[in-house]
């Protein structure tokens, strides 16, 4: 292989690693924790977090964080390592899951990140979209009225209050890595 085809190469995979994390990196996960509603708390290295989006389901187990703040609690701007990815926590709030008695449906929904009273972000299973309820949903167990979208309107009840948080991976740089580069490129085309 030609230098020049080594250094485009080079080049491509770099463009590659400096890119910004895109949509599909990010990620909608909620705490698994038995018998827990809503808590920020940090939770123990080794818990476990279940994907609601983009891949539902898949499981994923966090191996570190940082407390930036050391106030104890997830907050954003703060890192977690899951599976040994250090990422980079967007949101934290309350996921509400949501059944339709009778029928076998289940919603996960978030808060608006505005926080508009009565509307709701649906992580799953039809991601993004627009809930909106009577009244506000306040706690477990309380029957809450979705009044759009048409298909969903009528009687849901709320089954948990969850921990999600919303991460994008952190690509790590370690020091000297431009310097690095600007080595390799010079040893090439000596």
């Amino acid at each position: 292989m030609s230098k020049f085809a080594i250094a485009v190469v080079a080049l491509s995979m770099l463009a590659i690693l400096a890119a910004p994390a895109v949509a599909q990196d990010t990620k909608y996960l909620e705490l698994v924790q038995a018998g827990r509603s809503f808590d920020p708390t940090w939770p123990v290295d080794g818990s476990s977090w279940h994907e609601l989006y983009p891949v539902y389901c898949t499981g994923h187990v966090q191996t570190g964080h940082d407390d930036a703040n050391g106030n104890g609690t997830i907050d954003a701007c703060e890192n977690i390592m899951l599976d040994g990815v250090l990422s980079h926590v967007d949101w934290i709030g309350p996921t509400y899951v949501l059944r339709q008695p009778g029928r076998d449906k289940t919603k996960y929904v978030e808060a608006t990140l505005l926080r508009q009273a009565h509307n709701y972000h649906e992580v799953y299973p039809t991601f993004c979209k627009e809930i909106t309820t009577e009244e506000p949903i306040l706690n477990v167990c309380q029957d809450v009225f979705i009044t759009s979208p048409p298909e969903d309107m009528g009687w849901w009840h709320v089954e948990y209050i969850g921990t999600n948080i919303i991460t994008t991976p952190t690509t790590p740089v370690e020091p000297g890595t431009w310097s690095k580069i600007k080595a390799f490129f010079i040893n090439l085309f000596d």
